[in-house]
């Protein structure tokens, strides 16, 4: 099973007819950020889930090799590297014209790492048809992140 990476190249090249924020004092919502600078801050998040979505892949195509212990382990590692991920994406504020995108995004990582929980949960119980209908969603979520974070790094919503 291939999957392809999360990760896109981001350009400084666009720029916004978003207005630019300026902070006041007693505000407690972080502003959202100008669509360069969005750009800027998201691009390492973006390759980031695509080099998790890459080790995701990898552990996918090596998991009839392994033992039951041995995918619970590699599986948990993966949730981790897409929780760190999804913790950089959430302290994002996206300008009016990424919101959609960036909210569709978040949602497809979080339920990639819940259903890299639910093959740990499988691995663990030894439950073979749990494991591969959570790998079934999982591409299915993987393949969704991808396409919303090519759209994200391309600029658009």
């Amino acid at each position: 099973m291939l999957l392809c990476g999360c990760g896109g190249s981001s350009s400084s090249g666009s720029s916004s007819s978003a207005p630019a924020n300026s902070s006041s004092g007693g505000q407690t919502s972080p502003t959202s950020l100008s669509a360069g600078q969005f750009k800027a801050a998201i691009a390492p998040v973006l390759n980031q889930l695509g080099s998790a979505s890459q080790a995701t892949g990898a552990a996918l195509q090596q998991a009839s090799s392994k033992t039951d212990a041995q995918l619970a382990a590699t599986f948990q590692q993966l949730g981790a590297k897409w929780k760190s991920a999804l913790s950089k994406l959430e302290t994002l504020q996206p300008p009016p014209q990424f919101t959609a995108a960036y909210n569709r995004l978040k949602n497809q990582v979080s339920k990639v790492d819940t259903n890299l929980a639910a093959i740990v949960s499988a691995a663990q119980s030894h439950n073979a048809a749990s494991a591969k209908a959570a790998v079934t969603t999982l591409v299915n979520d993987i393949v969704s992140a991808k396409a919303t974070s090519t759209t994200l790094s391309n600029g658009s919503s």
